[in-house]
């Protein structure tokens, strides 16, 4: 039984970068170093949001379903909060009130789970440098009514796309994409790496849903890219290396904000015939879209694609497949073996035919736009992914690779998530330590390296046999037996936030109804504590469920939208402008009554991201305060055996 070396405190990764001008308590550090994930557990039961969970769930379920679901679930939340035990998380609490205190920034580094501190000044002056090297123009005012408008013309053109798919692709209360930054510690400088998040722009939902239909259609083409390690490791084990060939690899320099769109788009539209024109100009809208906001202002890239957009990489295979394509057919030195995962090559150099230095010119003057660096391999050796190549003779084998930046800090166990979730890193390196090829030593020092890093992250390192077994029960049991993975035949889910007292026997119940119980845990994570960094919207533009409140009474009423609520607002008193007391509870009761109601009553109740949650958290909110209520109902869900929590 192979054994980790004993870890000391010493050993343990410390994974925080202080880049900032404040000064930080060891109980802040230790706190920090746990990493942005790092999930704590509830204060309360979280009957909320596990209600809210079942219920957007259960939505569109027959009404005997739902009853049965919500008889069930009642009665099995009701006896587990006997057991709940209040937060252990005190010893932390002092330390995070003291991190939010500070005028910093936290933010995970680029390409590692490092957690960077930076000032809030310095963060906001990494971001404006970072414009200065990116073509952009800025705009002087918001462009979210033109994107909107663009949007709605061009779907309502579109034929192929039914009314119904077509108010699916539509975002009801769309946003511009706020682009934040990941410091790139790994090198010298401050530099960055600019994220866009698409999530609730006017294309984004678009954007996915072409992703998938290329995805259907088939559009691919001729290329030399591969689909991860294991795809790559099948390529080339057998591959016999020459007098004069060495191990290169070429990297392109910031890809996606590098990719020519309208070349890109023509190559699309001959790449496959099949591909409708139509589905070419829903893309280029897409690629069209990228404005962004960032500190306050409003901006828009006038070259390549954006690192968020889902669009972004599928993009991007396009471009890389035709560019090699191409490289290929002119360049009478092109390397006999050239595979590539997204902008990284790997590639068999024959050094006696050609100059290397030649070849990366020939490169880089393909486009403008489009730069190649490379790295020859060291001492036999090359890395790619997470895969090290190594030249024996004219045969190659294979090793782990791990980046100098990696810290081995993964979730520990301490993390309040599921047991499964906390495990599932070690899972992915147990899987890759027993599908490479490794050498029996190779293999030996890899699984001591897994058992290390579990104790690291506070577990067990005999834990990882365990898992290693299950691993090779799993391959021995899938070469010999064909079986139907349970998410196959479950397509439906419940998300519930987990808690070892309140989500025990759910699973069970929810099962019994055809759904698979999962857990999320981004609520409580202490990267979400500490702050986004985003530009944060106006609550007034935010969705979910809101109060109108009178000037002259304690009355008030609430209603939810999908829309920004101060849209809905204006609705409210466009009924009561016109006098259309029908229309409106709000309407009725100034009307009725003479009293006033301005757009400092109008207040959000609860931001509601999933739209199926509506019903519920609008029917919470009136149970909550029916003693007070200008509603004329009750709400979608007027009774619910779940409202004896509340």
């Amino acid at each position: 039984k192979l054994l980790p070396r004993k870890v000391s405190s010493v050993d343990i990764p410390n994974i925080v970068e202080n880049h900032s001008s404040q000064s930080f308590t060891e109980s802040e550090l230790e706190l920090l170093n746990k990493g942005l994930k790092f999930n704590l557990s509830s204060k309360k039961p979280p009957v909320e949001e596990i209600v809210a969970g079942i219920e957007g769930s259960i939505k569109y379920e027959t009404q005997s379903t739902k009853v049965a679901i919500r008889n069930l679930c009642q009665v099995e939340l009701n006896r587990n909060s006997r057991y709940f035990k209040s937060s252990n998380n005190g010893k932390y609490l002092s330390s995070l009130k003291s991190l939010i205190s500070k005028n910093c920034v936290y933010v995970k580094s680029d390409k590692s789970n490092k957690v960077v501190i930076l000032d809030k000044d310095d963060y906001t002056g990494r971001d404006d440098n970072l414009l200065l090297e990116v073509p952009h123009r800025q705009l002087n005012k918001n462009p979210l009514p033109s994107m909107v408008s663009e949007f709605n013309n061009t779907l309502k053109q579109c034929s192929l796309i039914d009314s119904l798919k077509k108010r699916r692709l539509s975002v009801s209360n769309p946003s511009v994409p706020a682009m934040y930054c990941l410091p790139k510690v790994h090198k010298s400088g401050n530099k960055v790496r600019p994220i866009v998040s698409a999530i609730g722009s006017p294309t984004y939902n678009l954007s996915k849903w072409l992703v998938r239909e290329f995805d259907r259609l088939s559009v691919h083409q001729v290329s030399f890219s591969v689909k991860n390690s294991y795809d790559f490791i099948d390529r080339i084990k057998v591959i016999v290396l020459n007098e004069g060939e060495r191990l290169v690899s070429f990297d392109v320099s910031s890809l996606f904000p590098s990719i020519p769109v309208s070349e890109t788009l023509e190559f699309l539209r001959e790449l496959d015939k099949s591909v409708a024109d139509e589905y070419v100009r829903l893309t280029s809208l897409c690629m069209r879209q990228s404005q962004f906001r960032a500190n306050g202002k409003f901006y828009e890239q006038l070259g390549g694609t954006a690192i968020g957009n889902p669009l972004s990489p599928f993009f991007g295979e396009v471009f890389m497949g035709r560019f090699e394509t191409d490289l290929k057919r002119n360049n009478p030195y092109f390397p006999r073996i050239w595979f590539r995962y997204c902008d990284d090559v790997f590639c068999v150099f024959d050094t006696n035919k050609y100059d290397l230095q030649s070849f990366l010119a020939d490169l880089n003057n393909q486009y403008p736009s489009i730069k190649f660096t490379f790295e020859i391999e060291n001492e036999s050796k090359l890395p790619f992914l997470d895969t090290l190549v190594i030249r024996k003779g004219c045969r190659v084998e294979f090793d782990v690779y791990r980046k100098p930046t990696s810290t081995c800090r993964y979730t520990t166990n301490d993390y309040f998530h599921h047991p499964q979730q906390k495990l599932a890193s070690f899972h992915f390196l147990v899987h890759r330590l027993l599908n490479f090829p490794l050498t029996k030593d190779r293999y030996t020092c890899e699984l001591r390296a897994i058992k290390n890093a579990a104790t690291y992250n506070g577990f067990d390192p005999s834990i990882i046999d365990k898992i290693v077994r299950k691993h090779r029960f799993k391959i021995s049991r899938d070469t010999t037996i064909n079986l139907v993975k349970e998410n196959q035949l479950n397509s439906k889910y419940i998300s519930v936030p987990y808690d070892p007292v309140m989500t025990r026997g759910l699973k069970k119940i929810v099962s019994e109804f055809g759904f698979r119980l999962v857990y999320s845990n981004n609520k409580n994570s202490l990267g979400n504590m500490l702050g986004s960094l985003k530009d944060r919207l106006d609550s007034n533009k935010k969705s979910g469920i809101y109060e109108i409140s009178c000037s002259n009474c304690d009355l008030s009423y609430i209603g939810q939208t999908k829309r920004a609520i101060e849209t809905r607002f204006k609705e409210h008193m466009a009924h009561v402008r016109y006098n259309r007391p029908d229309k409106s509870s709000v309407a009725q009761h100034v009307l009725d009554s003479g009293h006033n109601v301005c757009k400092n009553n109008l207040r959000l109740v609860k931001e509601v991201r999933d739209i199926r949650q509506l019903d519920f958290y609008e029917s919470l909110f009136i149970y909550k305060n029916r003693d007070k209520i200008l509603n004329s109902d009750l709400g979608p869900i007027p009774q619910s055996p779940f409202y004896k929590f509340f």
